[in-house]
C-alpha cells in the first residue's frame, strides 16, 4: 500500500482502521485534511459532513454493519452524515457484539444499533469519573475504561473502570 500522496505541510495520522470491505481509513490532526480512504489501488481524501465538527481525527472504528465511526470533536457516523451535537468523543470501541461504546468527556455512551445510553449515576456510574479516555474488551466481555477524576481536593486523578454488564467498579 503506497503513503498517501499528500502534500499539506504537517500533519499526523492519529488513527488507522479497516471497514468490512478492506478499505483502510486513515484519521489525520490537520487543519485541512480529515480523512483518507484507500480503495484498491488509490488514497481518496474525504472531509467531514460538517466543519464544525472539528479538524482532529481522535479515533476511527468500523463496525459489521459497515458503518464508520469518527471521534472528532464530536461523534460521527460518517457513512451516514448523521453527527452527534451532544456527544464529546475521545474513543471508540466496537465489542463482540458491535455495541458502539463511546468515551467522552461527561463519561460513557453505549449504542447498541437503535439507541444510545449515557451511563450516570443511576447506572451506577461513579459521578467523580469524567474524561473518559480510552476503552477495551477483554474475553470474557468486561470493558474497561481508562478514566480522568477528581480526589476530594478537587486535583486530578487517573482511574481504571470497569464495567461487567451489571456493574461499575474503580480503582
Amino acid at each position: 500500500i503506497p503513503y498517501p500522496n499528500i502534500t499539506f505541510d504537517s500533519y499526523w495520522i492519529t488513527s488507522v482502521a479497516v471497514d468490512k470491505n478492506g478499505h483502510i481509513w486513515l484519521g489525520t490532526k490537520d487543519w485541512r485534511m480529515y480523512l483518507s480512504e484507500y480503495i484498491g489501488s488509490e488514497w481518496v481524501i474525504r472531509e467531514t459532513p460538517d466543519p464544525a465538527v472539528g479538524t482532529h481525527v481522535y479515533r476511527i472504528e468500523t463496525d459489521r454493519k459497515g458503518n464508520v465511526w469518527v471521534s472528532f470533536e464530536n461523534l460521527v457516523r460518517y457513512n451516514t452524515g448523521e453527527i452527534y451535537w451532544d456527544i464529546y468523543p475521545a474513543s471508540i470501541y466496537i465489542d463482540r457484539d458491535d455495541n458502539v461504546w463511546i468515551g467522552a468527556e461527561d463519561g460513557v455512551w453505549k449504542f447498541d444499533g437503535e439507541t444510545f445510553k449515557h451511563f450516570d449515576e443511576s447506572d451506577g456510574f461513579p459521578s467523580i469519573l469524567m474524561d473518559v479516555l480510552t476503552v477495551s474488551e477483554d474475553s470474557s466481555g468486561k470493558k474497561y475504561f481508562g478514566a480522568r477524576g477528581w480526589d476530594e481536593f478537587d486535583n486530578p486523578r487517573y482511574y481504571i473502570l470497569t464495567f461487567d454488564g451489571n456493574s461499575w467498579s474503580y480503582k
